[in-house]
């Protein structure tokens, strides 16, 4: 019903939409629940309204649309991240690789501007 709203209202006021920016508007507007921790409650509690808001204060921010694809190279099911839960495994220490790659909107549209600002992209973690 949360995500339902959210496109609602940016449908009718012509925010634009995609899977990563709803879900970092959903993130980054959470309520942190007192007395649980990160694990039990994951980023929070959703805040409609605060949701709402970080969508349209970010509604020109075309990095909001870009989503990230991890992969750990030589790890067993192309995982996302690394863990470490057996004996065997945290006993020692290991090194990985992992590829981070930024999957862009597609555009219909793709001129000069939006290649290089492609080509330009940089982001801290």
């Amino acid at each position: 019903g949360c995500i339902a709203l959210l496109l609602s209202a940016c449908k009718a006021e012509g925010i634009p939409i995609s899977p990563p920016r709803i879900q970092r508007a959903i993130e980054n507007s959470a309520k942190v629940m007192p007395g649980l921790s990160r694990l039990q409650q994951g980023w929070g509690m959703v805040q409609v309204d605060d949701a709402y808001k970080h969508l349209q204060e970010t509604k020109d921010e075309v990095t909001e649309d870009i989503y990230f694809e991890v992969n750990v190279e030589n790890r067993p099911g192309n995982p996302r991240g690394i863990y470490l839960r057996q004996p065997d495994e945290s006993s020692s220490s290991h090194t990985f690789s992992v590829r981070v790659n930024p999957q862009f909107k597609r555009e219909s549209d793709l001129n000069d501007a939006s290649q290089r600002s492609r080509i330009d992209f940089e982001m801290q973690f």
